[in-house]
């Protein structure tokens, strides 16, 4: 199974929680089907969760017990081995932002790689990308650092 994540599955936690709630569901889908045979009660279906409902909607999957072992075991190989890029910004971006940098990441780069995003106040503004031993600073403090020669001069001419 190729697995395909959303947008809105990133990284290493958000892979935990699905797993989490995955097993939650499962667990109460299976109480569900003891109780209908042992006292024919009428407990209602449990609620999927939501990142769990999309995730088998963008992969066609069904909800099955088949498909959930499946499922997990893809979702462990993926945190397990997934390369990884940090990207650090001033303050935490919105979800809309957060799910188009994720999206470019795994169109451009690797479908599977997941997104860890940090929070760096110190940079102003931009972002810091690191993905192993490789740094690239695209911050406005890193702008604003190599330009001090040009800025003491403007500020000069402003005497």
């Amino acid at each position: 199974m190729e697995l395909k994540l959303p947008e809105s599955i990133a990284s290493k936690r958000d892979i935990t929680r699905l797993l989490r709630a995955m097993e939650a569901y499962s667990e109460q889908a299976l109480q569900r089907r003891v109780s209908l045979k042992s006292a024919g009660s009428q407990r209602p279906e449990p609620a999927m969760p939501r990142s769990l409902g999309e995730l088998l909607e963008f992969n066609s999957l069904d909800n099955s017990e088949g498909s959930f072992k499946e499922l997990g075991a893809e979702l462990t190989r993926v945190k397990d081995e997934s390369p990884v890029v940090r990207v650090a910004f001033s303050s935490y971006p919105d979800d809309d932002v957060l799910r188009k940098i994720v999206g470019w990441f795994r169109r451009e780069i690797q479908s599977d790689l997941l997104v860890q995003v940090g929070v760096q106040p110190m940079i102003a503004g931009g972002c810091v990308v690191q993905t192993g031993p490789n740094r690239y600073d695209f911050s406005i403090r890193s702008k604003l650092l190599g330009s001090t020669k040009e800025f003491l001069g403007v500020m000069q001419r402003v005497k």
